[in-house]
């Protein structure tokens, strides 16, 4: 009997993605749907919940397609998503409907109210239960903005609590599905709201916020299985009714998973819309300085790390705005950094432009360019960009380096780093050797791997990620290292120089 397939669905910043796995990791059929980013005003950056939702099924649907004669193979669906993003649902007759659009990551409107929430709760104490520091991309500012603009009592009305509900874009589209609220640990933990160590939501900031159970979705292992699809949904994705669906996890933690990054000591380095540094661990990971976070990976394992808020996202708008590249012209990345050497001719670049996560989560810095002189061309400017993103996340790298310890081993995941160009660049920042692993779309790759151990094939998340290999090694080239080890230093005082002017 030939072996199972799972799809794995990655709800991503700019698009779904579906892979079809088999349980030793090999790909058989892949598909993208994108979908919108509204930005209206600075600050904002809003989805369309309902198109996100199509885009996931027709992704699914694409990639069920093209297995052709393998598709009787499939054994379930497991889902990722991005974390921290906020629906509010309100009951419209006897089904909720959506009364705001999907809040991202990278929505920064409830920076206000973020201070304010500082003023009343103890940030470290908060902290320290959650793994989330009080930052406007987390659920306790985005909902007591919620509050302050709707101004309808969407929070302080107990009898009506059961009226209205708190999801994320994964819990919206499990509700379209099943017509149930579901989250599971690793989403639940990084809306900010949720307790690592009670592994529920957590009462005190509940009860700060007037928040009440009742609207938040019932939490669930990364392993819990749906059963009993909507009809409708099912014949949209091509599949039976009775396909089983996993609830999967976070994307970032599915693509430790789907990049073999499960054991101790190893570092994940990503770089998509945003950017990120993680490692596994056994225990919750945190530190007292808040420059990390620390989310639930799976059960039994946690993810220490930490975010920028500008990775190809920034890029990206560099690059329409300014070389006029239309969409997807990233793919030519490799092109446009060969045209401008190492060091980008002495320009410095602060890629802060959808603000700042960590290491100091400060949502009121902007990006800043030092060093422009008539010699440079917007290509230096793209490359002084590229460099400065690589540099924010080497603060990063270091910072989560003092919290678990220095790694072992150094694994990229996909993105910006497919490109050779852009991860020897990495590389050489950072100054150590990275790990090319075998998977591509890494967080849809992971929700398979999870599928196959909630589906009982594989035994559990750490034998999924020894399944991974690795196919590459990049090295720093010595001299373009010692370079941006100079240059780093120069980048770091430039930052301490100028944060105290965007509120630190």
């Amino acid at each position: 009997m030939r072996e199972p397939l799972v799809i794995g669905l990655d709800i991503g910043t700019t698009g779904a993605k579906a892979v079809a796995l088999d349980p030793d990791g090999k790909e058989l059929s892949r598909a993208r749907v994108s979908y919108a980013t509204m930005i209206p005003a600075p600050g904002w950056a809003e989805q369309d919940p309902d198109a996100v939702v199509d885009a996931s099924l027709q992704a699914v649907r694409q990639c069920v397609d093209a297995l052709g004669k393998h598709r009787a193979r499939v054994a379930g669906i497991s889902l990722s998503s991005a974390w921290h993003s906020l629906i509010l649902l309100r009951k419209q007759g006897p089904r909720f409907a959506a009364a705001t659009s999907s809040i991202t990551w990278a929505d920064l409107r409830a920076t206000e109210q973020t201070q304010v929430l500082k003023t009343q709760l103890d940030p470290l104490d908060v902290y320290m239960r959650t793994g989330c520091p009080l930052h406007p991309m987390y659920w306790p500012a985005k909902i007591r903005w919620l509050e302050d603009t709707l101004n309808k009592g969407i929070t302080r009305r107990p009898a009506q609590a059961a009226n209205i509900r708190f999801v994320s874009i994964k819990e919206y589209l499990l509700y379209r599905l099943f017509g149930v609220f579901v989250v599971d640990k690793s989403v639940a933990s990084g809306t900010g709201l949720f307790n690592l160590e009670s592994s529920s939501w957590d009462e005190t900031l509940m009860e700060a916020l007037n928040v009440e159970p009742v609207s938040l979705s019932e939490v669930v292992p990364t392993t819990h299985v749906l059963t009993g699809l909507d009809r409708e949904a099912a014949d949209a994705m091509g599949l039976s009714a009775s396909t089983p669906v996993v609830v999967g996890s976070g994307d970032g933690a599915l693509s430790s998973l789907g990049v073999g990054g499960m054991e101790e000591g190893v570092f994940t380095v990503m770089v998509g819309g945003s950017g990120a540094v993680r490692t596994a661990s056994k225990a919750p990971l945190r530190d007292r300085k808040m420059r990390t976070y620390c989310y639930h990976l799976t059960e039994g394992y946690y993810l220490p790390g930490g975010a920028i808020n500008n990775g190809a996202i920034a890029l990206e708008w560099y690059g329409r705005e300014f070389l006029g590249l239309q969409s997807g012209g990233l793919r030519n990345i490799d092109a446009l950094l060969e045209r401008v050497p190492a060091g980008s001719g002495g320009l410095l670049f602060l890629p802060f432009m959808a603000g700042e996560r960590s290491p100091s989560w400060n949502p009121h810095m902007r990006g800043i360019i030092q060093g422009l002189d008539l010699s440079h061309t917007p290509y230096h400017v793209f490359r002084a960009l590229a460099e400065g993103i690589c540099f924010r996340l080497k603060t990063v790298f270091e910072a989560l380096s003092e919290v678990a310890g220095a790694p072992s081993e150094v694994r990229v995941s996909s993105g910006l780093m497919s490109s050779f160009g852009f991860r020897q660049m990495m590389c050489d920042v950072l100054g150590v050797e990275l790990s090319i692993p075998a998977t591509e779309e890494n967080s849809a790759a992971g929700a398979a791997l999870l599928g196959f151990v909630a589906l009982g094939t594989l035994p559990d998340a750490a034998e999924a990620s020894r399944r991974v290999p690795v196919v590459d090694k990049v090295v720093p080239k010595a001299g373009a290292a010692r370079l941006y080890a100079e240059v780093f230093q120069r980048y770091k005082q430039f930052y301490e120089a100028n944060a105290p002017l965007y509120g630190f």
